[in-house]
């Protein structure tokens, strides 16, 4: 997790994706997993086998998984749709993100 929060900004998507998904297989704590999640999401680059894999460690729920997804399909670059997902829910953190 060190690794992947220290790493260089400047580094070429493909690592900074490989150091993400290094430090979520090594995940430990709910937090650490949830970062790591958020922050592969935010890449565009988080995949379906991620949620599922790593639910229970995430303590992540069904709210969870819309708002990883939208968070994924923005950081796609598919604005629209992510908003178009969130403007449908009602919970606090479907509005505020």
């Amino acid at each position: 997790m060190l690794r992947a929060l220290t790493a260089d900004p400047d580094l070429p998507r493909a690592q900074t994706l490989a150091v993400w998904r290094a430090a979520l297989g090594t995940a430990e704590s709910v937090g650490t997993a949830r970062t790591c999640l958020l922050q592969l999401a935010m890449l565009g680059a988080l995949t379906t086998d991620d949620l599922a894999r790593f639910t229970e460690r995430a303590n992540r729920d069904d709210e969870d998984r819309i708002l990883f997804t939208a968070r994924n399909i923005a950081g796609a670059g598919d604005i629209a749709t992510a908003i178009t997902m969130l403007q449908e829910q009602r919970s606090p953190a479907a509005r505020e993100s």
